[in-house]
Parts: structure tokens; C-alpha cells; sequence
């Protein structure tokens, strides 16, 4: 061999070494690319799986708000006709109070006139007593 050919192959072997080195120093800044992505990913993986976990009960929390709005609809229902029976006997209620005001009042009247006709009777007893004196 020739010195030309050694010195050939010696800056063969230097820019093969090179190209090695900076394949090795891609290699490795990939690798870190790579870990960080996958650390990302993971990252990315259990947002959405927090973000599956809060929907899942705000479907829960909705499906409970639903069956109280049912509960809390039929129990207005159910207050509503109460309040229809309850109105129903205030109303006969007050049209008895009302014929018990007119039959006292009635019955009142009679007392009176009771009263007026026992003291005429008592005035008319009192004057056959001085008649007969």
C-alpha cells in the first residue's frame, strides 16, 4: 500500500467515525423525542381517562336530576289535586258555615221574639195580678 491509499483510507475511516458519532448523537436525541412523546402520550392517556371518569358521572348526576324533576312533577301533581279536594271542602265547608250563620241568625231572631212575647206575657200576667188586687 501507498501512503496515498493509507491516508485515503485513514480519512475514510475519520469521516465514517464522524457520520457514526452523529448518527449515535440523532439516535440518542430521537430516543429522547420518542421518550418524551410517549411520556405526552401517557400524559394524554389519563387526561382522557379523567375526562371519560367526570363525564361518566355527569351522566350519573343528570340521570339522578331527571329522576328528581319526575319525583318532584308528579309530586306537584299530587299537591295540585290535594289542593283542588282541599278547595272543594273550604268551598262546602263555607256553604255550611254560611247556612249555620243564616240558621243562628234565623234561630236569633226567634229568640228574640220569644223574649218579646215572654215579657208581654209576664207584663200581661203582672196586669191580671193588679186586677185582681
Amino acid at each position: 500500500m501507498t501512503r496515498e491509499t493509507a491516508n485515503q483510507i485513514s480519512e475514510n475511516l475519520y469521516n465514517v467515525i464522524q457520520e457514526t458519532e452523529q448518527s449515535q448523537v440523532n439516535v440518542i436525541s430521537t430516543g429522547d423525542k420518542l421518550t418524551a412523546n410517549l411520556d405526552l402520550a401517557s400524559e394524554t392517556e389519563s387526561a382522557f381517562e379523567k375526562i371519560l371518569e367526570t363525564f361518566l358521572q355527569l351522566k350519573n348526576d343528570i340521570s339522578d336530576y331527571k329522576s328528581l324533576t319526575t319525583q318532584i312533577h308528579q309530586s306537584s301533581s299530587s299537591i295540585g289535586v290535594s289542593i283542588g279536594e282541599f278547595s272543594s271542602v273550604v268551598e262546602e265547608t263555607s256553604a255550611s258555615l254560611q247556612e249555620i250563620s243564616s240558621s243562628v241568625a234565623f234561630q236569633t231572631e226567634q229568640y228574640e221574639h220569644l223574649v218579646e212575647s215572654i215579657k208581654k206575657a209576664h207584663y200581661s200576667m203582672e196586669h191580671l195580678i193588679n186586677l185582681q188586687k
